[in-house]
């Protein structure tokens, strides 16, 4: 008798413990959920560029191609005041990633990027900061022309 009595209030204890499980992990869950959905504000926030200064590209920059370009880009970016040791590795690794579709994408845009180039240069009178930025463009785009040549030759 004794353990039947036991048998029903163990099985009693578990017929309330389940629900009451059941309920606090369904509330914890909501309330995990509702706390992602509001979000966090420092995630919004704008990204400071003086934060990424230790960017490294990984890319072949021994070939010659490689070098012409470097070139290219010092040039350019002496007249345009952009930053030639980011913009030359990150135009080598984005061109080792391409598919060559994408290559003939890309010579096809540097093939505009000369005509337009050439026209600014033609309108510009000679020796002006158009001119020469057109120029500069120009050079550029044909080594960087050469490159996805070379690129696209080697697949």
């Amino acid at each position: 008798m004794g353990n039947s009595v036991d048998t029903r209030r163990s099985i009693r204890l578990v017929k309330l413990l389940m629900p009451v499980a059941a309920i606090c992990g369904s509330i914890a869950a909501g309330l995990l959920i509702a706390g992602d959905l509001t979000g966090r504000s420092h995630a919004r926030e704008a990204l400071d560029p003086s934060q990424f200064d230790q960017i490294e590209f990984v890319a072949r920059v021994d070939r010659p191609e490689a070098r012409a370009l470097q070139d290219a880009l010092d040039r350019a970016c002496g007249l345009s005041g952009c930053d030639a040791t980011t913009v030359h590795p990150m135009v080598l690794a984005s061109t080792e990633q391409m598919t060559p579709e994408e290559l003939k994408a890309g010579l096809d845009a540097q093939v505009r990027v000369r005509a337009e180039s050439q026209a600014i240069r033609n309108r510009s009178l000679p020796g002006t900061p158009a001119a020469t930025m057109a120029e500069m463009e120009i050079l550029a785009a044909e080594r960087i022309t050469a490159f996805y040549e070379m690129e696209l030759a080697e697949r």
